[in-house]
């Protein structure tokens, strides 16, 4: 049963008022009528950034005189026996919507003034992460609106860079020649992806299918077979019926070997003979099949350098060379970044049914990144930031560490400890430091120069690179930001 407040004896709804007051969200501050401070609450405190030693020993016209309160509504009250409401900013940044209150005696005489101050700092905090939200939001559609998305679902080629284009102007050219492509560039490029893309526009794409085979994946002695078949009980555990091999599979398609620098130089020679001759012999078996396939090679490797090495076949080598593409890395073409970026947070939304945003510290973070694993790695990033991020705003602390280690500047410490000695000092003056925005400016600040030492200290830059502990791609992009 619920006690009524005037059931209760003076003592228990003095102490129901004091726990009220104590336990209220909102600043409580009372004055007597000569501005005398009689009540305060710990969230008042907060708000205010005032000591209770401030409050206990000073009016609140001593308050206001001393320079502690920027400007006082209770003043106003205790003036004019009105209500007053005012938004009044502290001097600690707190920002407050402030309403003080007469209380009148039975006689009505003025006896105290009572003051609500409710904390607007949290909800502007509020607002303005909403008004981020939807700014970046904004941009984002608009960049993503000039992003280039070339191919169909799932295979989809983005690009915004000019580089890309004059690749994918190249590919749309060369999509209906059956001549062999060779596709050259870092793991994770798109290579696959562009492979794909051009079989999409060529005429193959409706008579055909794109048929993908890893050569560096599978063992020797099962390439052969994967490529080219095998008639019944051509060995060991082979089918009864036979198998068609790859080619056949690709017949009036496109076939793309990836990691063509893996195949061994026995199964070479046979490629070689499909290439030159448009005719293939399975495994065991002895009636040439015509094939009608178009090649497409891709390779992370130095295939001239394999050449050299009698690694692979020269005469191999110029017949898949006929026209080769060359995709460069994306630490080379930063524009891209940002639209893959966009791309896939638009893309992982969808997936997961989630309208999630990324920060701009974050975007700028991602674009600094050397991204070794190039698209590949950037793909799977965003979709664990998709993923992993709580809420719908994805923060920089939410990138892997790995990343974090990457980016971030160095240490302090390190940052000292990486000076040899017979260095100069760094110095640092505490008004820099005030107008330092923050420990990561102090570091970078720190890190600027102890690049800047070692890049006129050492070289070449591998050299440097190395007696600091970095990879030379960190070096580089690091070298660059700092316009060293």
């Amino acid at each position: 049963m619920v006690r009524r407040l005037h059931e209760m004896t003076p003592g228990e709804a003095e102490l129901l008022l004091q726990q009220l007051i104590e336990n209220a969200y909102d600043g409580i501050y009372i004055t007597d009528a000569e501005g005398r401070t009689e009540w305060y609450n710990q969230a008042f405190l907060r708000i205010s950034g005032l000591s209770p030693e401030q409050l206990d020993n000073h009016t609140v016209h001593q308050l206001l005189a001393n320079g502690w309160i920027p400007n006082s509504c209770v003043i106003k009250t205790l003036e004019s026996g009105q209500s007053a409401n005012e938004i009044i900013k502290y001097y600690n940044g707190s920002e407050a919507l402030v309403t003080s209150v007469p209380v009148y005696n039975d006689d009505g005489r003025l006896i105290r003034v009572i003051a609500n101050v409710r904390d607007l700092s949290e909800l502007n905090r509020l607002r303005r992460e909403l008004e981020r939200s939807q700014q970046i939001r904004a941009i984002q559609s608009q960049t993503l609106e000039k992003v280039t998305v070339a191919g169909q679902e799932g295979k989809s080629f983005v690009y915004q860079s000019d580089t890309m284009e004059k690749i994918v102007d190249l590919a749309m050219r060369i999509a209906n020649f059956n001549t062999p492509v060779l596709l050259l560039g870092e793991s994770g490029v798109g290579k696959d992806v562009l492979a794909h893309f051009i079989h999409q526009l060529s005429e193959r794409s409706r008579t055909g299918s794109f048929v993908k085979i890893n050569c560096g994946a599978i063992p020797e002695n099962l390439l052969e077979s994967e490529l080219f078949g095998y008639e019944a009980g051509a060995f060991t555990g082979a089918r009864q019926k036979g198998k068609p091999g790859l080619f056949e599979v690709a017949h009036q398609g496109t076939l793309f070997l990836d990691e063509i620098g893996e195949i061994p130089l026995s199964i070479q020679v046979k490629l070689l003979g499909v290439l030159q001759d448009g005719k293939i012999q399975r495994v065991g078996g002895l009636t040439p099949i015509d094939i009608d396939a178009r090649v497409i090679t891709a390779t992370n490797a130095n295939l001239l350098q394999l050449v050299q090495e009698r690694r692979f076949r020269k005469d191999l080598y110029y017949r898949i060379n006929v026209i080769s593409i060359s995709i460069p890395p994306l630490r080379e073409r930063p524009e891209d970044i940002l639209a893959l970026i966009l791309f896939f947070l638009k893309e992982f939304n969808q997936k997961y049914h989630s309208n999630k945003t990324m920060d701009a510290q974050l975007i700028k973070a991602m674009l600094e990144y050397s991204w070794p694993g190039n698209v590949r790695e950037l793909r799977n990033t965003v979709e664990r930031l998709v993923v992993v991020s709580e809420g719908d705003h994805i923060g920089l602390d939410d990138l892997p560490e790995p990343i974090q280690e990457e980016i971030r500047p160095l240490g302090v410490r390190e940052a000292l400890e990486a000076m040899p000695q017979g260095a100069p000092d760094i110095q640092i003056s505490m008004q820099q430091l005030q107008h330092a925005e923050g420990l990561r400016h102090i570091m970078e600040r720190l890190e600027k120069e102890v690049l800047a030492y070692y890049l006129q200290r050492y070289r070449p830059l591998k050299v440097c690179a190395e007696r600091l502990g970095i990879d030379l791609s960190t070096l580089m992009r690091k070298k660059k930001r700092y316009g060293l």
